[in-house]
């Protein structure tokens, strides 16, 4: 059973730019202008996180990654990598 209360504000309180530079700090990349998202990851605990969703990309390295940012806490939650077909999950925690 899903409950509402495990399921983040659908109203992002990161604006998108944040998002985008923290994705490119973490990353080492450069957002591709591809359109941004808002969608909800679904975390190992059962909850649903609100994520700003962006394209990074470093033409020098050749790496391609989709950066799931959460829009609330403005942390990398989750990355899909295009170029070696992997998808990486890294879940940040507070302890």
């Amino acid at each position: 059973m899903f409950l509402a209360a495990n399921v983040a504000d659908p109203t992002p309180s990161v604006p998108l730019e944040d998002a985008i530079t923290t994705a490119e700090q973490a990353l080492g990349g450069k957002y591709n202008q591809h359109p941004a998202a808002l969608e909800y990851l679904a975390l190992d605990d059962g909850s649903a996180a609100l994520a700003h969703v962006v394209q990074i990309r470093d033409e020098k390295t050749g790496t391609w990654v989709e950066a799931f940012v959460d829009a609330h806490n403005n942390k990398v939650l989750s990355t899909t990598d295009f170029v070696n077909k992997l998808t990486v999950c890294r879940l940040v925690s507070d302890t």
